[in-house]
């Protein structure tokens, strides 16, 4: 049994001599539809263009897709036209977050909204399912804001390409997010960066180098010789455990001040490591970057050392993140709000905004911390 496409590509030739495929399709009623322009002139691409209509339910012009039609490519890496788009234009989505995004959408977001039209979704609908899935689920409020944010960027994009009128997600009242991380206090923080916790110096060198410039895990895994500067470090790269390199979150790269006492510990651990060129943190000669597993195993055995067991990190929420916590917490307030966004790379402007003067940035306020451990 052979089964007709349920398109029909035909070529028409404008008055301007210039030839432009159209489609037609067949209605309910076993008509013809009208024809509609492709604006192609090449035969491979108007198919393409009106298989990937079909797929998403929109062949007549001004029908709207049901959410899962309209989301059958969303954050399939190479495939996904957003991310696509955010890429040329300069910006950064990484694979990791893609994979995600990915699943968050086939689990959490379509077995519930997917039936429904695009433009038919309410910011009820999307109170009523977040409540839906918190109760049924059980899942954290973080968790939650995390498929609340994944939603409402389909409907940011969808509202930016004109397929939307409003993203109903800006209107709804989401949880508060709730710290999922603590931080060790100054003894616990100086009992903790001794020596002799540590097995060897290149795990000690990782946690104060994370003490003292709050960078992040994979950043401080893809730290490069060449990064290594007498006064600073630059951060241009992190690491994915799945994909490798990659660029920062924010997709830009940033200066970290060190003091000399930093940049000494880092010096003499590459002599030691015999690491000329490539990853400083490393076990195979700067060929690849030491695993994460191996960078929290030891961390949580130097809090063991110090008396914090396992139960009570847990308790505590202490983790590796809590080093760039403590960053922030200490650094806030001694140095512009602004500087102090560059220096950890954050993007948000929210925090930023709620002070209305910029004080002096004190750059030695961060190498006299990192001296004092």
């Amino acid at each position: 049994m052979t089964i007709s496409s349920p398109y029909t590509l035909i070529q028409r030739t404008l008055k301007s001599g210039k030839k432009v495929y159209y489609y037609r399709i067949r209605l309910p009623n076993g008509k013809r539809s009208s024809a509609f322009s492709t604006g192609e002139t090449s035969k491979i691409k108007a198919n393409n263009i009106v298989r990937d209509l079909w797929k998403a339910g929109r062949l007549i012009p001004g029908t709207c897709p049901t959410l899962f039609e309209y989301t059958q490519k969303w954050f399939i890496y190479d495939e996904c036209a957003y991310i696509q788009s955010k890429l040329k234009a300069g910006q950064s989505h990484s694979r990791t977050n893609a994979k995600n995004q990915r699943y968050w959408l086939e689990t959490m977001i379509l077995p519930y909204l997917g039936k429904q039209k695009l433009d038919s979704i309410t910011p009820k609908d999307c109170e009523r399912w977040l409540n839906t899935v918190q109760t049924d689920k059980g899942h954290a409020i973080n968790s939650i804001r995390n498929y609340a944010k994944t939603l409402s960027v389909i409907f940011g994009e969808a509202v930016r390409l004109g397929d939307l009128k409003k993203n109903p997600m800006t209107a709804v009242r989401l949880p508060v997010a709730k710290v999922e991380w603590g931080i060790p206090t100054k003894t616990e923080v100086k009992e903790l960066l001794n020596r002799v916790n540590w097995p060897d110096n290149l795990h000690y060198a990782i946690n104060v180098l994370a003490h003292g410039t709050g960078m992040r895990l994979g950043e401080i895994q893809a730290l490069k010789v060449a990064n290594i500067n007498k006064t600073h470090i630059e951060v241009v790269h992190s690491w994915d455990r799945n994909y490798g390199l990659k660029s920062t979150k924010s997709g830009k790269s940033r200066t970290v001040p060190i003091s000399p006492k930093i940049y000494t510990m880092l010096l003499e651990l590459k002599l030691e490591l015999g690491i000329s060129e490539g990853f400083l943190f490393s076990l195979d000669g700067g060929k690849s970057p030491i695993w994460n597993t191996s960078i929290v195993k030891y961390l949580q055995a130097a809090y063991q050392k110090i008396g914090i067991e396992r139960n009570k990190q847990k308790e505590r929420k202490l983790s590796f993140h809590s080093w760039r916590h403590l960053f922030v917490s200490d650094v806030r307030g001694n140095i512009s709000e602004i500087d102090l966004q560059k220096i950890v790379g954050h993007v948000d402007s929210e925090t930023t905004n709620n002070y209305d003067h910029e004080k002096t940035t004190k750059n030695s306020f961060i190498t006299n911390r990192q001296e004092a451990v």
